[in-house]
């Protein structure tokens, strides 16, 4: 499976795995497509990401909060 950042990555590791193309794991929360929740490779729910970009989403987890490429995404259900 595609190994990932978890809730207690530390910050610094967080970033570098979003500049380094690192995957992150969304799954659609039901409100809609643009709402997901961010899981780490265990499935737990560690955050937030929200489609306001044309190309990628806002994600919002503990250790990291930025703008992630839609190359970076691996969905889920």
């Amino acid at each position: 499976m595609t190994q990932t950042i978890t809730a207690n990555t530390n910050s610094v590791d967080a970033v570098w795995h979003a500049l380094t193309d690192g995957k992150f794991i969304l799954r659609h929360d039901g409100r809609d497509d643009t709402f997901c929740d961010v899981l780490d490779d265990a499935g737990n729910v560690i955050g937030s990401a929200h489609r306001i970009y044309s190309d990628g989403y806002a994600v919002q987890t503990r250790p990291f909060g930025g703008y992630v490429s839609d190359k970076q995404i691996v969905f889920v259900s």
